[in-house]
């Protein structure tokens, strides 16, 4: 070892000796710095018994150091002990986290006892990731017309995709109006809410061209089941930022129904849900204040989502009515009890009535297309105009084109709705047997729940 090598091996002595001699344990203290002497100048050693020394060297003092000196040697030594690219970790990316059960503007106040708590949105700890694409060697003799083969998917990641109808009958919190069906989950009777629906929706005629109906997405990213199976692979997350292949592509085909039977359409394709779920209801409101403030003549305020319905944790639902031959979506439209005033939404009554009025014309023109209106304490930016829904197209076990097709029904219906054909604003009727006793028993599970992707 060279002058220069040994005065600077004397300098880290002194240094180290005037903060160890500071604090307690000074026994186990110099018996380190002594070892590290030795390594400093045991050049006979072969590299790997020498960083082994070093080691032993460091742990030995570590034990017996206050933390201020560890966190000395730390940032002095640690380049000379072990290399860089040792010590070096790949970052891992972030995922945004989806937004909590609650927000602000979607607030919602305690249910009745016998009523369920919303099913959150299917999440998982590791943050499924999307499918990996599928290769074009052996991998690709196993697709099938759905899709990849369940044998493709491991089978640690496998799931069970079931369809269900959600039908129910009326009775109980089940309250026939029209064609449709409520379900009433408020501390309001079935008498009460049948009052407030004597009074027929408010829709009123605009000149031709002025925009009546706005439509956006909180949770634009809310995407679908790629493939229409009896299987689903549990690394998909069901979200997408590509406008064309989540609810923005929903959205799109109701506006183009709508233009097409002569309503002139506000869409909203900004996704208010990226890069995060948090305040995507704060942020939605924004835009709907601004439309409003520059098209006054807009009467309709559609914010269009899809559900997640979840029965256990590999089992996921696609709900589902067969209209004109063909797999549709099942919708719900949800609307905003505020009978005393916590929520602040003055115009809770006129909504529960347009939801009625709406849902009442889809099960004349399509039976089974609908499930009952959720009538729930739920707020999700209804406050903002007199004739607000939240419109659930389907599950996440569903596939974008079929709810595509009930976005279709549900443009040719409302359009109808605005221009007061067939007068869709219809009374209240308590008749029984308005819809087929089946799955009531999921209904109210499910229908109660609502809300897993809001």
């Amino acid at each position: 070892m060279n002058r220069t090598e040994n005065t600077s091996g004397k300098s880290r002595i002194k240094r180290l000796t005037r903060i160890f001699f500071s604090r307690r344990r000074l026994s186990a203290a110099l018996l380190g710095l002594l070892l590290t002497g030795v390594v400093l100048r045991w050049e006979q050693l072969s590299p790997w018994l020498r960083q082994g020394a070093a080691q032993t060297a460091a742990l030995s003092a570590a034990l017996a150091m206050p933390e201020v000196t560890i966190d000395y040697l730390k940032s002095r030594y640690s380049t000379e002990l072990v290399p860089p690219s040792q010590t070096e970790q790949p970052s891992i990316p972030v995922l945004p986290q989806d937004e909590t059960a609650s927000q602000s503007s979607s607030a919602s106040r305690p249910l009745p006892p016998d009523t369920l708590v919303p099913e959150q949105e299917i999440t998982s700890s590791s943050a499924p990731q999307e499918p990996p694409e599928q290769s074009s060697s052996s991998s690709q003799s196993q697709q099938t017309e759905n899709g990849p083969s369940i044998t493709d998917i491991p089978a640690a990641q496998r799931g069970r995709l079931v369809e269900k109808q959600y039908t129910a009958t009326a009775g109980g919190r089940y309250i026939s109006y029209g064609d449709g069906l409520i379900q009433n989950t408020t501390t309001l009777s079935n008498e009460e809410v049948l009052e407030i629906l004597e009074t027929p929706a408010r829709l009123n005629p605009t000149e031709e061209g002025e925009p009546q109906v706005l439509i956006y997405h909180t949770h634009a990213t809310e995407a679908f089941e790629p493939y229409d199976r009896t299987f689903y692979d549990k690394r998909y997350n069901w979200r997408s930022r590509d406008n064309t292949n989540n609810m923005v592509a929903v959205g799109t085909v109701l506006a183009e129904t709508l233009e097409e039977n002569g309503i002139s359409v506000v869409h909203i394709e900004t996704q208010h849900d990226y890069p995060s779920y948090n305040g995507a209801y704060e942020k939605s409101a924004q835009t709907i204040q601004e439309v409003l403030e520059q098209y006054p003549s807009i009467q309709v305020i559609l914010d269009v989502h899809r559900d997640a319905i979840q029965e256990d944790s590999s089992t996921i639902v696609k709900a589902v009515a067969e209209i004109e031959g063909e797999k549709t979506a099942q919708l719900m439209i949800i609307a905003g009890c505020d009978d005393d005033g916590s929520l602040g939404m003055p115009r809770w009554r006129e909504n529960l009535r347009f939801a009625a009025a709406l849902q009442s014309r889809l099960e004349g023109a399509y039976p089974g297309l609908t499930r009952p209106v959720l009538f729930s304490y739920r707020k999700y930016n209804m406050d903002l105009c007199p004739n607000g829904a939240l419109i659930e197209f389907g599950s996440h076990g569903n596939t974008l084109e079929e709810a595509k097709r009930a976005a279709r029904m549900v443009g040719e219906q409302l359009a109808a709705l605005l221009k007061g054909e067939d007068k869709a604003d219809q009374k209240e009727e308590e008749s029984e047997g308005a819809a087929l006793p089946q799955n009531q028993e999921d209904l109210d599970r499910t229908g109660a729940e609502a809300g897993a992707g809001l």
